[in-house]
């Protein structure tokens, strides 16, 4: 009687950079947690997979030459049963990146759940017409392609300066997106649609998030996600200003 050997996919990880939208592909990454079996396979792309490990919720940190080390939490009620993808934004190391490289927010904020944000200089593409029922969203194309896979997207709205955000579920054409769920918020004709930088939100209530430096101008709209959702408007120029030296006091002699 010959037997029969299974294999099921448990996890998969798709570790992204977060300023940028591209695939991390690092030689050496270490998965840490109290979870004994976390064997990640690597398969290309900044993507690694667990196979017949278990679907047991679990904590754990990831460590990446040349980022934060990243604090996830693997939880399969959120996950799709057939596919459990999780995508990790991993933020370019504070020690090993200069000013000149990332410009960073931080700060503290009990009950955060949630960090991200839009560079509100930086548009991929504007919005014409949407249907509900079908959730397609018709796009005055701009010669940028919106994505199925990696960060999610943001509907911006200037006069509150607030965004939306919307996941992709297929791309019908050139022009037109579908969504994975319905828009909540009315838009206006020609508003304009940009990435979703995401993060890191540490049990106490730290936070970080960071853009990289490659314009004349850094202007954002930060996305807060506690019991509520708030929004604040940054300049990461300003914030990462070095301090003023006043050296018009005459030194003591």
């Amino acid at each position: 009687m010959s037997s029969v050997i299974t294999r099921r996919l448990d996890l998969v990880l798709h570790l992204i950079d977060a300023t940028t939208g591209y695939a991390v592909n690092e030689a050496r990454i270490d998965f840490n947690s109290e979870k004994d079996d976390l064997n990640f396979i690597p398969r290309g792309h900044g993507t690694y997979i667990l196979i017949n490990t278990g679907r047991d919720n679990f904590l754990m940190q990831i460590v990446v030459k040349g980022y934060e080390e990243a604090p996830v939490e693997i939880n399969y009620e959120e996950l799709n049963e057939v596919m459990p993808l999780k995508e990790v934004f991993l933020i370019p190391s504070e020690k090993t990146s200069s000013s000149e490289d990332v410009l960073y927010l931080k700060g503290n904020l009990p009950g955060l759940q949630s960090v991200s944000l839009i560079e509100t200089n930086k548009v991929l593409a504007t919005t014409n017409t949407y249907e509900q029922k079908k959730r397609l969203l018709q796009l005055f194309e701009r010669g940028y392609r919106l994505n199925t896979e990696g960060s999610s997207y943001g509907i911006i709205n200037r006069e509150a300066r607030t965004f939306e955000i919307f996941d992709i579920e297929s791309l019908p054409n050139e022009s037109q997106v579908k969504l994975k769920s319905p828009l909540q918020e009315e838009f206006q004709r020609n508003s304009q649609i940009g990435r979703i930088v995401n993060g890191y939100v540490y049990p106490n209530g730290d936070y970080l998030i960071g853009v990289r430096n490659d314009n004349a101008k850094k202007p954002t709209i930060v996305r807060y996600e506690t019991d509520e959702v708030t929004f604040l408007e940054v300049d990461f120029k300003e914030i990462n200003k070095p301090p003023v030296v006043d050296d018009s006091e005459e030194l003591p002699s």
